[in-house]
């Protein structure tokens, strides 16, 4: 149980049309999709890296296209809100990828960003929101 952070690289500029939101561009670069999960954490997590899925949610779409670098997590906390507004002000450089994505039931903006940030931004906003970072392959999901 918690909320997780992915760190997604898209590795050329796509049109994806993630469900029912518009048709949109995504361009090449590293993204930031917050989730949560309010039971069984684990099997979200390996339900991400699956190929062969149903599409349900907008990140399926994504992910479609994309690959996951990182995950973060921060277990028994579920406040993808607070994470969004948190990561918009420690990184004023990163951009709502697009209105509404993996915030259908909030009032956010989105919870997808497009991040111009180095690694090492990266690695001080982990810390900064006091997410673990996780290995992951196979046989750890």
């Amino acid at each position: 149980m918690g909320t997780y952070i992915l760190v997604i690289e898209l590795t050329k500029t796509q049109n994806i049309k993630p469900g029912k939101l518009p048709r949109s561009e995504f361009q090449k670069g590293m993204y930031l999709y917050i989730g949560r999960a309010r039971r069984a954490l684990q099997a979200r997590l390996k339900r991400h890296f699956r190929r062969n899925k149903k599409t349900f949610w907008h990140i399926d779409y994504l992910l479609k296209k994309a690959q996951i670098k990182e995950i973060w997590i921060k277990k028994d906390f579920f406040d993808e809100c607070d994470t969004a507004r948190k990561i918009r002000e420690f990184l004023p450089s990163v951009l709502s990828a697009q209105k509404g994505f993996g915030s259908s039931d909030c009032g956010c903006p989105g919870h997808l960003f497009y991040c111009l940030c180095t690694p090492e931004e990266l690695k001080l906003l982990r810390k900064h929101l006091m997410f673990k970072k996780v290995k992951f392959d196979e046989n750890t999901l």
